[in-house]
């Protein structure tokens, strides 16, 4: 793998480290931990969301994704986000809970109160 990632690299910065900047050590150690950072994910589910592909566009420097849900919505989100599960789903989740949540809020506000459920 060290091999193909600095071949990459060799590609796409040229055969020597950028302008001298960085000597050929401390280059390959770098290109090295990028990719360490940047996961593959494709096709990991998460929550609802299954990985799709990378996409180009960084915002604040973060690697995007673009996810489709199970609802069949796609969405783009920050990997990070993804990984320590902050995101889960393309809002149906949250769009879900709040029916469920607003119907039994109108139900105590109307004095209906809900079945209890057998543990």
């Amino acid at each position: 793998m060290r091999t193909e990632v600095l071949e990459v690299a060799d590609e796409i910065l040229g055969e020597t480290a950028p302008d001298g900047m960085l000597d050929r050590a401390t280059y390959e150690a770098f290109v090295l931990a990028l990719a360490k950072i940047i996961k593959d994910i494709t096709g990991i589910r998460f929550g609802r969301l299954t990985a799709v592909r990378m996409v180009e566009e960084r915002a604040r420097r973060q690697v995007q994704w673009l996810c489709r849900c199970d609802c069949g919505a796609e969405t783009i989100v920050v990997g990070a986000n993804l990984r320590n599960g902050h995101t889960r789903s393309c809002g149906c989740l949250q769009r879900e809970a709040a029916a469920v949540t607003g119907a039994e809020s109108l139900r105590k506000r109307r004095g209906i109160v809900p079945e209890r459920r057998a543990a």
